[in-house]
C-alpha cells in the first residue's frame, strides 16, 4: 500500500491513521502452511511517500524486498510444483 503522509492525520489512538494501519496488519500478517488461516496475510507493505514538495519515497528498499521475498517464498511453499527439479 502506497500513502503519502503529507496528507496522513493523528489519529485519537496515538501516531497516525497510517500507523494504526500499519500496527493491524501486522497482526494479520506472518500466515504460513500448513495452516493458512483466513483472514491473514502472509506479509506487506506499506510504502510511505511524501508529495508536499515533489515526490519522495520514504519507505527503505529493503522493507519492500523483503515482502516480496517473504510473498515468493510462501507461494514456492503452497506450489511445490513451481519449484525447478534437477533432470
Amino acid at each position: 500500500m502506497v500513502f503519502d503522509i503529507s496528507h496522513d492525520l493523528p489519529a485519537r489512538q496515538g501516531g497516525t491513521w497510517c500507523d494504526i494501519l500499519e500496527q493491524r496488519l501486522f497482526r494479520l500478517a506472518g500466515r504460513k502452511g500448513p495452516a493458512w488461516s483466513v483472514g491473514t496475510i502472509e506479509s506487506f507493505a506499506i510504502i510511505r511517500v511524501d508529495f508536499s514538495s515533489g515526490p519522495r519515497l520514504l519507505t527503505p528498499e529493503g522493507d519492500i524486498l523483503l515482502m516480496f521475498d517473504e510473498l515468493a517464498t510462501q507461494v514456492k511453499e503452497r506450489n511445490p510444483s513451481l519449484l525447478l527439479r534437477d533432470t
